[in-house]
Order: C-alpha cells, then sequence, then structure tokens
C-alpha cells in the first residue's frame, strides 16, 4: 500500500511539472512612468526599482495547463502594461505563473492579481493594489501605498510612506518606517517597530492601528497613539503626548506614557507607567477593565484628583482590594446592587493629590487596583 501511494505521488508530481513556458521583455523606459499589471490568472509578482532606464520583464508559466496562460507585455505613451489571462474558459487549471519586473526606481504602479503574493522593492511613486490573497512583502518604498490583500501576511520595513495597508486575515508588521499610514488586519496581530510620523495632525494623532482580531504591539509612538483590537493583548513600550487603548478582550500594558491616557479591556489586566515630567502637558488617566486586575504607577508630584471603584460579585467579597501609595479614603456599600446584571457591591477610593489639577479614574470589576508612587 505505501508502495502503490509513493508512486502515485510521483506521478502526480511529475503530472504537475509537465509543460513550461518563459519568455523575456526589455522596454526602454523613462522615470515617473507608470506600469499596470493585472493577473487574471494569479499568480506571483515581484517588481524591483533600479537605476536603469528600462523594464525588463520576466515571466514563467508551469503546469500540466501552461498552454492555457497567455501573457502580454503592452507599450503605451507613459505606461507599461501587463496582462495574463486564460486563452479558453476553462474552470479547474493546474497552472502556476511566477513574474519578476525590473523597472527605473522612480514609477507609478497599478496592480490586480486574482491571487498570489505580490513583492515590492526599491520603488518611488504612488502604488495602488489589490491581491485576492496571498501575502504583502514591501521594502524600500517611497511614496503613498493604497495596498491590499484578501488574506495573507503584510511586512513593511525601512520605507518612508504615506496612505493605507490592510489585510482580510494576516499579521501586519511594520519596521523602521516614517509616514502617515494607516495598518489594518480583520482577523490578525498588527507590529510596529519604529514607526515615526514625520508631520502631526491637527489633533496631534500620530499612529493608528486597528485589528479585527489579534495583539497589538508598538515600540515607539513620538506624537501619540490611537489602537484597538477586537480581541487580543496591547503592549505599548513608550508614548509621547497621549495614548488611547482598547481591546475587546485581552491584557493591556504600557511601559512608559508621557502624557494623557485612555485604556479599556472589556477583560483582562491593565498595567500602565506614567513617566516625563509630571508639570508638563495633560495628564489625566482613565483606565477600565470588565474584569481584571489594573496596575497604575504615578509621579510622585503629579498634581491629581484620584476616583476609584471597584466592583466584587457575590463570593469574591474577601479577593479584591484597593492599595494605594497615596493616601486615600476608602467607602464600601452595603447593599448588592443588582442593575447591572448580576448582584455586586463597591469599595471607591477618593482622594487628591496636590491642587489635583488632573482626574485620575479607574474601574474594575473583580480585580485588584494598585496606585504605585515613583520617587
Amino acid at each position: 500500500m505505501r508502495k502503490y501511494a509513493a508512486v502515485l505521488l510521483i506521478l502526480l508530481l511529475a503530472g504537475w511539472g509537465y509543460g513550461q513556458e518563459s519568455g523575456e521583455e526589455e522596454i526602454p523606459v523613462t522615470a515617473g512612468e507608470t506600469l499596470r499589471v493585472n493577473l487574471d490568472t494569479g499568480g506571483s509578482l515581484a517588481i524591483t526599482g533600479t537605476g536603469e532606464s528600462r523594464a525588463v520583464v520576466r515571466y514563467t508559466v508551469s503546469g500540466p495547463d501552461a498552454g492555457d496562460v497567455k501573457v502580454s507585455v503592452l507599450r503605451r505613451k507613459g505606461e507599461v502594461e501587463i496582462n495574463s489571462v486564460f486563452r479558453e474558459d476553462r474552470r479547474h487549471r493546474r497552472v502556476r505563473l511566477e513574474l519578476e519586473i525590473r523597472i527605473p526606481r522612480r514609477f507609478e504602479l497599478k496592480l490586480h492579481s486574482m491571487g498570489g503574493g505580490i513583492t515590492l522593492k526599491g520603488i518611488e511613486g504612488e502604488i495602488r493594489g489589490t491581491t485576492m490573497g496571498g501575502s504583502l512583502k514591501l521594502s524600500d518604498l517611497k511614496g503613498r501605498l493604497e495596498l491590499k490583500t484578501m488574506g495573507g501576511e503584510i511586512t513593511l520595513r525601512d520605507s518612508a510612506v504615506d496612505g493605507r495597508v490592510l489585510t482580510m486575515g494576516g499579521r501586519v508588521l511594520l519596521e523602521n518606517v516614517s509616514g502617515d499610514l494607516d495598518a489594518k488586519s480583520m482577523g490578525g496581530q498588527v507590529v510596529y517597530r519604529n514607526v515615526r510620523r514625520d508631520t502631526e495632525t491637527q489633533n496631534g494623532e500620530a499612529i493608528r492601528i486597528t485589528s479585527m482580531g489579534g495583539p497589538i504591539h508598538l515600540n515607539q509612538a513620538p506624537h501619540g497613539a490611537r489602537v484597538k483590537t477586537m480581541g487580543g493583548d496591547i503592549s505599548i513600550r513608550r508614548a509621547e503626548q497621549f495614548l488611547q487603548a482598547t481591546t475587546m478582550g485581552g491584557d493591556i500594558s504600557v511601559d512608559a506614557v508621557d502624557g494623557w491616557i485612555e485604556a479599556v479591556t472589556m477583560g483582562g489586566d491593565i498595567e500602565v507607567t506614567m513617566t516625563g515630567d509630571p508639570y508638563r502637558g495633560k495628564r489625566d488617566v482613565q483606565l477600565v477593565s470588565k474584569g481584571g486586575d489594573i496596575t497604575l504607577t504615578l509621579p510622585a508630584e503629579l498634581s491629581m484628583k484620584l476616583e476609584l471603584e471597584l466592583a466584587y460579585t457575590r463570593g469574591q467579597e474577601d479577593r479584591y482590594q484597593i492599595r494605594s501609595d497615596f493616601p486615600l479614603e476608602l467607602e464600601k456599600s452595603d447593599q448588592w446592587d443588582r442593575s447591572q446584571g448580576s448582584p455586586r457591591r463597591y469599595i471607591y477610593g477618593k482622594g487628591k493629590n496636590g491642587d489635583g489639577k488632573h482626574r485620575v479614574v479607574i474601574k474594575t470589576i473583580n480585580g485588584t487596583i494598585t496606585l504605585i508612587k515613583t520617587r
């Protein structure tokens, strides 16, 4: 039986490798023109910018149905157009297209593929494109991006770009990137490493991250950040000016925020450390968890008004408490509150440090609140 399966596998592999067509074309071009690529057959696409005044197109079509694919390279005024189509309307085809293109570094791109990964490197200009499924590997880009994949990872490195990148399902990694870029994943984590914005918007927002499901990791936010995920942890190493963080289920960890912060989780712990000059800028705090511990570390000199609320349900009376290095007045409710669903009682903490300039609000359910004073 094993021998029969091995022979069958060899025959299948041999059948897949049967048939191959390839071609290469070279076209004189000038910087600033447009490249259009339409892959109705799908396939892998790699485009590299060079210092040459020519476009070089190389393609390979392999598989039993390689002869059913037609690749055309058209030259028009101001643009090069590349198309791949099937010669006949056949539903199932065993074919693989690999397309490699070299163009001048400064070029506009308009891309569409029915499926397959896209790799772009060393290009300056407006880049727009969609693939119906496959990864986007992007590096050394400059200009504006409008790129989307219906399913696959996105990596963007060593680039200065504005615009948007979107995946309907997969991880997004931005590393060593500057510009006003919106990165989103509908079902995967979004990771920012050394991402900065060169020009601020009117409200000072520098980084925006949205994920429909998955963790968010951000190293630096020099001008603040707004991050949101429908489910996953959020971890921030350092944010300047402000931070807004929201997760529908997961922990929130902020190593350093030099400014004001709002953090909300529907179920998870929150841990935040405020750094910087406590006399400078807005430093209000709002931390809310629907079920988890909250730990907040603050400068000893911060002028603030403290408003703390800890709710606990039946059977949890002795498990949770409010701990504080700052003076607090604690008050416990006597009656069970049934207006919020399951009956609960409350522990309230109120206090004032200095003249109470900033408002610090912390609320949690079935979790301990801890305030730590830095010296």
